[in-house]
């Protein structure tokens, strides 16, 4: 078993992906294929996302909930950049990464409550991990699996009623429930695999490989919280994030500096290209404020050489930092 360790005072931003270039014939082909992806989406949200939906808005009390229209639009998603990964000696897949984003003209629209409301100005991105294997055999590779290395970020604008629907709650429950049916089918640790060769593997095997090692993140303490409070010092906490799975900090109430030296174990089933995701909080009575995140690449954590990484810059109202420790154990 190996260990590769670091401390730092801040996490490291993700860069984009600069093969830029890479990415032109993607992008043709999925502009080509676009219109023909509006069926199979509208029954995927219909089958997965209204039902939970319903249940959660119900169970909010904010009424019966329907969703009549979906439309793709005529601008499609883009691929951003692709980057392939050198394969070590030994390697079972090949592996890349896209980035992909959406600023198109898809809406949705539906009843709440019996009023209509809609969804437009739809703003996405994300970076998508494909693996093409196990290699080898009379097929190159045996199958092709996908998944989001983390949530994607997301972002919408509501119309009619719901144009008031931060006011009593609607777009937090919308929100979560977007958050929640992702993460269950295709945010890490989750995915999808489509097997070319049903001799080589099977579907469950691609879908749920045993793990290559582990990731314990020490959150040590925080510090640079500026006192700028009308109600006094922030509730602080830190949340930290691999994939759909998160972690928290127990809060240390109305401080400018915490102390925590708290510890959390995340299974990993992959390095190359995996963030985890700091975030600072300040606890309110109802919900949590964001002081301030940022992302660290494991790419840059050796998991042999103990290799040291390189400190960054994060993003927050209060130049806030975070002084986090990473641990890698690899099988």
């Amino acid at each position: 078993m190996g260990q590769s360790q670091s401390t730092e005072p801040l996490p490291v931003i993700g860069r984009p992906l600069n093969e830029a270039a890479n990415a032109a014939f993607l992008n043709l082909l999925i502009g080509q294929l676009w219109q023909h992806f509006n069926t199979s989406v509208e029954i995927a949200v219909k089958e997965k996302l209204v039902p939970m939906l319903q249940t959660k808005l119900i169970a909010a009390k904010h009424g019966l909930f329907t969703l009549d229209v979906i439309d793709l639009g005529t601008r499609p998603l883009c691929v951003d950049g692709v980057h392939v990964y050198p394969q070590d000696e030994g390697a079972t897949n090949v592996t890349m990464d896209l980035d992909v984003s959406y600023s198109g003209d898809a809406h949705a629209s539906g009843t709440l409550i019996g009023l209509p409301y809609g969804v437009k100005d739809i703003k996405a991105k994300a970076r998508v991990r494909v693996l093409l294997g196990p290699l080898g055999g009379r097929i190159p590779f045996a199958a092709v699996s996908f998944f989001l290395l983390n949530q994607p970020e997301l972002d919408f604008d509501m119309t009619g009623l719901a144009n008031v629907a931060d006011l009593v709650g609607i777009r937090s429950v919308v929100d979560d429930v977007i958050g929640r049916v992702l993460a269950k089918h295709i945010v890490f640790p989750s995915r999808q695999a489509i097997v070319i060769n049903r001799d080589a593997v099977s579907k469950a095997d691609v879908e749920h490989p045993p793990p290559r090692g582990s990731l314990t993140v020490t959150v040590v303490g925080v510090r640079g919280v500026d006192d700028a409070g009308i109600l006094g010092k922030p509730d602080i906490f830190v949340k930290v994030t691999v994939g759909y799975e998160t972690r928290k900090t127990s809060v240390v109430e109305d401080v400018l500096h915490a102390e925590y030296d708290q510890s959390f174990d995340f299974a990993l089933l992959e390095y190359e290209g995996m963030m985890v995701k700091f975030e600072v909080r300040d606890k309110d009575l109802i919900g949590s404020d964001s002081l301030g995140h940022a992302r660290v690449n494991l790419s840059r954590l050796d998991n042999r050489d103990g290799e040291e990484m390189v400190g960054g810059e994060g993003r927050g109202k209060d130049h806030v930092e975070c002084q986090i420790c990473l641990t890698v154990w690899s099988l």
